[in-house]
């Protein structure tokens, strides 16, 4: 369940509440629990608030603790910090995840209980009088706990009270909500999905001539079958490597030579002829099979691809052409029945880059909620269109536009792109004239006249200098020209010819970006060569150092005193690897120059993201982050004033970053969908 939906959930009862005061001179010391009906703890924890309307409060998961307070019990502090967010900042979440029970462990202040496993699924009224005793002290040392991880991390120098602003502003996005759901809009939608399922369902199976829907639905889950129906459409299939096929090929080649060698020697055994005619088919099978998989980039091509029959085709053997929708429409119907109210649920620094995610914590989904992929481009807007201001309030909307492409060329020093930023040139259109051949003011034009083939040729523009700034290679380069719908040519091998002669384009036309990847990769190489306790200056990022720490982790410390972490980071292969905590165990990643140089770029443009978010929550209350975009709410007769304040605000770059041209777009609207 979701951190609403188990609060909002009738069972829902509070067992304590354990308040650690962990400022002696202006607060009493110590630690109170408080225990009783919901109304009881709520009039002792207000009492807390009026006592210290100063004290900030703090909770490991304060999106847990924080919407109990706020949403539940209607008390509202003057500041509510994550423990959990601030490690993410500090860089303690990517070594050793975001438990209480593992940060602690990682910064030795002690060992948490085990009271909580032992009471999971009992009620108040199931616990003894010595058993509450013990949950009580339970939850007073996790307190404690919580209070020394914070005062840890506030001896960090690293943690600045913007930080802290953002991670106050961050929780109040979950614990105290201003977007409201139209519970009838989002009925309304679910009809339609249901009725669009069908249809589509029904074409389909008469497209391929099935007598019923049952035995379309099973041609759909069929291999075989279905590779049948594509091909019947024309499309490619696309296949992978099976490594069970391999490995039993294997086996079957060993079981043959076994074999023979029995018959070279005399000593075949007659009885093992049906076996040796088992291992020879086994042999002759193709170890590539079609790749089928959700996850398969060449299926998620043809998902996204050109031909509106194998894309929808496609969505319907992976379950979301309606399913994803309707269950997300059933997500927000169940929020909608619970109160008017939508929490959203966004994490900071989460990512190894900094960036937002919608996981609150480790192994938990975004509430399936996740406003940052809320379906828009392909002109369905009716989950957006049913997120909605309060009444006599709008929402406001400011887009970053291109920060990626703008931070890149400032850390690269591309001078051609960043004249380009600052003179408003259309550069993706630029990009497409260089491809294409004719004038970039043809393409614009076509562009803003609606002509689709000057709108596809800025398309191919911007996936090009969207994806070739961080040096992939051609190959993935002409996926992603698949995945955006894009086919540059009639068939895939000249696709792919095609995508090879843009790749090379893109990096003549960009030859500092290309050096600038060249020298984070030899920024790696010698780190890897020296001791630990060795500080690098990282030549093309402006403010970075590169650095090895006593544990053998590679670092880079950001201007905004950000850590770019690579736990354990080592050669491997002909780059390097390291651990990132994620998911709740170590996982391996690859390292080298190009991402670096994109972990950079991304770090950066984070940076400047949330401090911008700052300055407009000072004005007018953030309610969400989408990406490069950030959403507040105002008053209705403050929309003007609040669209110029944004705009000026997402202009204009933080000191240590002047020289990046910044660029946005704001836009009003009584509901969510400009965001």
């Amino acid at each position: 369940m979701s951190v609403e939906a188990y609060c909002r959930d009738p069972r829902f009862e509070i067992i304590t509440a354990a308040v650690w005061r962990n400022a002696p001179d202006r607060l009493p010391a110590g630690c109170d629990a408080y225990h009783g009906t919901r109304d009881e703890i709520r009039r002792a924890l207000a009492g807390e608030a009026r006592r210290h309307p100063d004290a900030v409060w703090a909770a490991h998961n304060a999106w847990f603790d924080g919407y109990i307070l706020e949403c539940l019990l209607g008390v509202h502090p003057r500041m509510l910090l994550c423990t959990a967010a601030l490690s993410n900042w500090t860089g303690h979440s990517r070594i050793a995840g975001r438990s209480l029970k593992a940060l602690c462990r990682l910064i030795g202040l002690g060992r948490k209980g085990e009271d909580r496993e032992a009471a999971k699924g009992m009620r108040l009224a199931d616990f003894t009088p010595g058993g509450l005793e013990r949950y009580e002290i339970y939850c007073r040392h996790d307190a404690f706990l919580a209070a020394q991880l914070l005062n840890s991390q506030l001896r960090d120098r690293r943690v600045t009270p913007e930080v802290l602003e953002m991670v106050d502003m961050s929780v109040r996005m979950y614990t105290r909500p201003l977007l409201e759901l139209d519970r009838a809009r989002l009925e309304a939608y679910r009809e339609r999905l249901l009725a669009g399922q069908d249809a589509d369902r029904e074409r389909m199976r008469r497209l391929f001539d099935f007598p019923d829907r049952d035995s379309f639905l099973k041609a759909l889950r069929g291999r075989d079958s279905f590779t049948a129906m594509l091909r019947r459409l024309g499309a490619e299939v696309p296949m992978k490597r099976s490594a069970a096929r391999e490995r039993a090929a294997g086996e079957a080649a060993a079981a043959r030579d076994r074999f023979m060698a029995r018959i070279a020697e005399g000593t075949f055994d007659p009885a093992d002829k049906p076996a040796l005619a088992r291992a020879l088919r086994a042999i002759r099978e193709p170890v590539d099979v079609p790749a089928l998989a959700k996850g398969d980039p060449g299926f998620m091509a043809l998902a996204s691809g050109p031909d509106p029959d194998v894309a929808l085709l496609c969505r319907m053997r992976q379950g979301n052409n309606g399913n994803a929708l309707l269950s997300r429409t059933e997500t927000l119907l169940g929020i909608a029945s619970r109160g008017p109210r939508l929490s959203v649920p966004l994490m900071p620094w989460a990512s190894h880059t900094g960036r937002y995610t919608g996981a609150l914590g480790s192994g938990e989904s975004s509430d399936r909620v996740n406003l940052q992929n809320l379906p828009k481009r392909d002109g369905d807007l009716g989950l957006r269109e049913a997120i909605r201001a309060p009444e006599g309030m709008v929402i406001v909307a400011g887009d970053s536009r291109q920060i990626e492409a703008r931070v890149g060329a400032w850390v690269a020093g591309e001078e051609r792109l960043l004249e380009g930023f600052r003179g408003g040139e259309d550069l993706y259109a630029g990009m497409a004239a260089e491809i294409e051949g004719i004038p970039a003011e043809e393409i614009a034009g076509g562009c803003a006249a609606g002509d689709p083939r000057y709108k596809a040729m800025r398309a191919v523009g911007k996936v090009t200098m969207l994806s070739s700034q961080y040096g992939i290679g051609p190959g993935l380069l002409a996926l992603y020209f698949s995945r955006a719908g894009l086919a540059l040519a009639p068939d895939a091998a000249g696709h792919r010819a095609r995508a090879r002669e843009i790749h090379a384009l893109y990096n003549r036309r960009h030859a500092r970006i290309a050096a600038c990847r060249a020298e984070c990769g030899r920024s790696l190489d010698r780190l890897a060569s020296s001791p630990p306790g060795t500080v690098l200056r990282l030549g093309p990022a402006p403010g970075a150092a590169l650095f090895r720490t006593g544990g053998g982790a590679g670092a880079v410390l950001l201007t905004s005193g950000f850590l770019l972490l690579y736990p354990n980071l080592r050669r491997a292969g002909d780059g390097y690897a390291y651990d990132l905590y994620e998911g709740g165990r170590q996982a391996e990643r690859r390292l080298y120059g190009g991402l670096l140089f994109a972990n950079l770029v991304q770090a950066y443009s984070f940076h400047i993201l949330w401090l911008q978010g700052l300055a407009i929550n000072r004005r007018w209350r953030v309610v969400s982050n989408v990406h490069d975009s950030w959403v507040a709410v105002c008053r209705g007769d403050e929309a003007d004033a609040a669209a110029a304040g944004m705009l000026g605000i997402l202009r204009a770059p933080p000191p240590w970053a002047a020289g990046v041209p910044l660029d946005a777009e704001v836009q009003v609207s009584g509901c969510y969908d400009i965001a």
